[in-house]
């Protein structure tokens, strides 16, 4: 029966002797501790017999577990040096990690994640389903290890909503150089480089695409591709 007000009517008919009420938790995927709801029966009508539990304190599990054994995404990464090629992880592998950007990726399917040691973009069986500042437990197991556009990626990343941990966290970009982009230090992460310029700009071309990026007073220059 459906709840007003806090209380839950329960009638009976003549001649019936008990009611039977069934809870459904709802799967949300979200890291939580256990609820606790306290039913107390408040009144009830002329001609029903009272009894002697008057209350009942139900505990609503939570599910969705925190893993024991978390890799870093600076772990995951360093199996790129290890195998050649295109490989897979066969059996559980957890990550952790903020979204740091759901846009400016080559499809739907895509997201950027970091966490205290690096950044990785992962490509998702289907459209992705988590947004900017989601912090999350990911499970990559038959995910593949690739090279996207020269970074490490995985892709086909089953897990597709993992367990959420927190939402809305903000990241700060870390300030780096542009010989710092070129070497690909921070290659995943949300970055942040001051004093650029577009050396090939003429005042109509736009944003979208590829364009030569610069700093003044280097002579070395890096691409900036962006996405629709």
């Amino acid at each position: 029966p459906a709840m007003i007000d806090f209380l839950i009517p329960v009638v009976f008919e003549v001649g019936e002797t008990f009611k039977q009420i069934k809870f459904y938790p709802v799967n949300n995927n979200i890291i939580e501790a256990n609820a606790e709801l306290m039913f107390t029966i408040s009144n009830w009508s002329e001609g029903l017999k009272q009894g002697s539990e008057f209350d009942l304190l139900l505990t609503v599990e939570e599910d969705d577990v925190i893993n024991s054994e978390i890799h870093t995404i600076a772990e995951l990464k360093a199996y790129f040096s290890t195998h050649e090629g295109s490989w897979y992880f066969p059996t559980d592998y957890f990550i952790e990690g903020v979204v740091t950007s759901t846009n400016n990726v080559p499809s739907s399917k895509f997201i950027y994640i970091q966490d205290e040691t690096d950044g990785i973009l992962l490509g998702f069986i289907l459209n992705n389903l988590l947004s900017v500042g989601d912090e999350v437990q990911i499970n990559l197991k038959n995910a593949t290890g690739h090279e996207v556009n020269g970074q490490k990626a995985m892709l086909e990343v089953e897990d597709r909503l993992g367990s959420m941990l927190r939402e809305n966290v903000v990241v700060q970009p870390v300030e780096i150089t542009l010989d710092d982009l070129i070497n690909g230090t921070y290659s995943g992460q949300l970055i942040k480089i001051k004093n650029v310029f577009f050396p090939q700009a003429d005042g109509s071309r736009v944003w979208e695409g590829s364009h030569v990026l610069s700093v003044s007073g280097n002579n070395r220059q890096a691409i900036v591709t962006t996405y629709d």
